[in-house]
């Protein structure tokens, strides 16, 4: 199962990035399979992909069963998302069962809303193929925001905790490498941490991607931050977000699916 997830969820990318003015950095390269190296997905089987996140996981899974049912592929798309909060408060969640999610799933081109949901009662809900999970806007770029307070990886936890509470045998899990803020944001801790450079904010978030998943039981990278930087290197520039943060309700969103697909 893994082998044929793979397949759907990197190839695209890696064909993009082939293409692209700024390539897949060499340590998210890594992690990926050219597209000639594996097989297609069986078009006859589902794939049952949940996104855990905030924000920024609604914007990547918006168009999600769009893109795959335009590749041939049938798909069912879980969202379990809290807005503004970050790896460290998902944690929290999950250790307590809290009912501190909004779930959205997506089977047939509608999404359908549950709130109050647990992290547990979403794994649970389907055999989930991929699971992937993604930190708070600017976090995704400070390496230390992955870690508590006595040195155990967040993320090293969560896939532990998915592992042992989704029924799938052997799922995948995922982390959504989320983009850069848009360059002249004004949002505080973007200005503190990165000195308003979306440059920097981008290259930070490569390098704590590939500091952070090294050993914490990552299988696969999807590098949606790339695809978008990618874009906002070409003709249509940093126009792609519907404020200084999150992606535009039509080309930035389908370009962040993309990045998932």
């Amino acid at each position: 199962m893994k082998h044929r997830i793979r397949s759907f969820a990197l190839s695209a990318l890696c064909a993009a990035a082939l293409n692209s003015c700024l390539p897949v950095p060499a340590a998210l390269a890594a992690k990926t399979v050219p597209p000639s190296s594996v097989q297609l997905a069986d078009r006859n089987e589902t794939l049952n992909v949940l996104l855990i996140g905030n924000s920024f996981s609604v914007d990547s899974s918006e168009y999600l069963y769009q893109i795959a049912g335009e590749a041939g592929y049938d798909i069912v798309v879980g969202n379990l998302q809290k807005g503004g909060s970050k790896l460290s408060q998902h944690w929290s969640y999950a250790k307590k069962d809290k009912a501190a999610f909004t779930y959205r799933k997506n089977t047939d081109g509608n999404w359908k809303t549950t709130k109050n949901c647990t992290m547990s009662s979403a794994l649970q809900d389907e055999e989930w193929d991929v699971i992937y999970f993604q930190q708070y806007s600017v976090d995704a770029g400070v390496e230390d925001s992955f870690y508590t307070s006595d040195g155990k990886n967040y993320l090293a936890l969560l896939a532990e905790y998915a592992r042992n509470t989704c029924p799938s045998e052997d799922e995948t899990i995922g982390w959504n490498m989320t983009w850069a803020l848009q360059a002249d944001s004004n949002y505080e801790p973007y200005l503190e941490q990165f000195g308003g450079s979306q440059t920097e904010m981008y290259q930070a978030i490569c390098d704590t991607t590939q500091a952070v998943t090294a050993g914490a039981g990552i299988d696969l990278v999807a590098p949606t931050g790339t695809a978008i930087q990618n874009a906002r290197s070409s003709y249509m520039g940093d126009t792609l977000n519907r404020d200084d943060k999150h992606m535009s309700y039509d080309l930035g969103r389908y370009l962040a699916g993309m990045g998932i697909a």
